[in-house]
């Protein structure tokens, strides 16, 4: 039997448009984390960007206050390798080994308008490549930062995991030369099978392997019933069905759904705040 991975996404109040109140305080992300941690996940990743905290900040702080939940925060892949492998080293040490990173592939505001207004061409095909090209030669020299440490700022892992988000061949492929671990995102299992499939055979022709996580949007509530209810309350707010590339999943909240060997969740709102969780998939 195949080891299970749980971790958790949170994301303001909920990935959910209609999830309500505004994103939580540090105190209430904090009680977040901890609870994570008495739930026994094995890992919480932070969604951040305009409007919200600093992921990493975020989790520096959470470290001092949980004792074995691994903490990822998001890297966006652009500035010095030598200042970006320093930043996740010391959640790392702060830690005591604990740190992750999920890589964001970034680019400048003049060239994402660039690429935004040629995706989907021949031209922004080959953009978008090379800016996934230009992201994997990025963390190859922040994993050389890291190799050449000084021992009183070394991370205790030598190299915290990157732990990378994947929708399609070129991210998969992105995953296969530099992650760890990939997070998918199927629709349902079938699909799980065929993503596994073309990531694994990705990862053999770079000579490598990976765990590989599938990614659920979970909403939570006492029973099946209750929370198809919240769903319907939530779609009914937002005015229409809630769209993602990943599965849903309306499954009570003691027992998370059940995952096809591996995997993550997101959860969708509860009171104080949300989950995606991550079933493994190895």
């Amino acid at each position: 039997m195949s080891q299970l991975i749980l971790g958790v996404t949170l994301d303001g109040r909920g990935v959910h448009p209609a999830a309500p109140g505004g994103p939580p305080t540090v105190e209430e992300f904090i009680r977040l984390v901890r609870r994570s941690e008495a739930a026994l996940l094995d890992f919480v990743t932070v969604e951040d960007g305009p409007g919200q905290l600093d992921s990493a900040l975020l989790l520096t702080v959470a470290a001092r206050e949980t004792a074995r939940i691994g903490l990822v925060p998001l890297g966006p892949a652009l500035g010095q390798p030598a200042g970006y492998a320093a930043r996740f080293a010391t959640l790392d040490l702060l830690s005591g080994g604990r740190a992750g990173v999920r890589p964001r592939i970034a680019a400048d505001d003049i060239e994402h308008e660039r690429i935004l207004a040629i995706l989907g061409t021949p031209e922004g095909d080959r953009q978008v490549a090379e800016l996934f090209d230009r992201a994997a030669e990025f963390l190859r020299r922040v994993g050389l930062e890291w190799d050449k440490a000084e021992p009183s700022a070394a991370a205790p892992q030598g190299r915290p995991p990157f732990i990378s988000l994947a929708h399609d061949t070129v991210p998969y492929r992105f995953a296969a030369r530099r992650a760890d671990v990939v997070i998918v995102t199927p629709a349902d299992a079938e699909e799980l099978r065929r993503t596994r499939a073309e990531v694994d055979r990705l990862a053999a022709e770079e000579g490598r392997t990976l765990k590989v996580l599938a990614d659920l949007n979970v909403i939570l509530a006492p029973s099946d019933g209750a929370a198809a209810e919240r769903l319907a309350d939530l779609e009914d707010a937002a005015g229409g069905p809630f769209e993602s590339d990943a599965g849903i999943s309306t499954g009570p909240r003691r027992g998370w759904p059940t995952c096809s060997r591996s995997g993550t969740t997101r959860a969708a709102p509860t009171a104080s705040g949300s989950a995606r969780p991550y079933c493994p998939s190895t």
